[in-house]
């Protein structure tokens, strides 16, 4: 009778404690609420408005392939700046001057180690750059050059994502391809030469985007 009594209580004090502390429950999220929780999948980008005073243009269309991996599509047209002083005063060291158009047009890879559009960026790609540019070094006779070069390049940069809906990314680095065309020479009351353009180049590589995800 006692071992009876003694089953019962026990029994009875298990009960209590099964109400008062029930057993947790596994909570899965739903689709929406995941779907709410993954990056957006799309961005467009423009280059710095400041630059577009300077007849600099570039955009760059993104598509996110994976959690940390982008596909970037970018065409820009910018002037043949030779280098900051020619940006300012279209004259370097001894007279060297530079002129015409370049206009780039390429596909990339960008690795975002954090998150996509956040943090460091890594990207590697390919470009066609096509010149029709000139140069007049002070004294000497002109060159205009037409050529079309295909191009490997890699950068690393920095972009941040601001509120999940925009980001300002920039990079540099370098480019190495080969570039294919003519030279024209114009000397001082003499007959133009033209002569082929083959020849490998390398250049440093640099952009800023801003840019809206969806």
């Amino acid at each position: 009778m006692r071992v009876l009594l003694l089953v019962v209580g026990v029994l009875g004090v298990l009960s209590v404690r099964a109400h008062a502390e029930p057993a947790a429950v596994p909570v899965v999220r739903g689709a929406s609420e995941r779907a709410a929780a993954a990056p957006s999948r799309f961005a467009l980008a423009v280059n710095d408005p400041l630059a577009w005073r300077l007849s600099s243009f570039g955009a760059s269309a993104y598509v996110r392939v994976a959690d940390h991996w982008v596909v970037r599509g970018n065409v820009a047209a910018y002037g043949n700046y030779g280098s900051l002083g020619d940006l300012a005063e279209g004259v370097v060291g001894d007279g060297l001057r530079h002129g015409g158009r370049v206009i780039d047009t390429g596909i990339a890879a960008v690795l975002y180690p954090r998150r996509v559009w956040d943090g460091v960026l890594l990207e590697v790609g390919a470009l066609r750059r096509d010149r029709d540019t000139s140069f007049w070094p002070g004294f000497e006779e002109p060159t205009f050059t037409r050529s079309t070069e295909y191009a490997g390049r890699a950068l690393i940069g920095w972009s941040w994502l601001i509120h999940q809906r925009a980001f300002i990314s920039i990079a540099a680095g370098l480019s190495f391809g080969r570039e294919s065309g003519e030279d024209t020479t114009m000397p001082y009351g003499g007959t133009m030469i033209t002569t082929p353009v083959r020849r490998m180049r390398s250049d440093f590589e640099n952009y800023i985007r801003v840019g809206l995800v969806f």
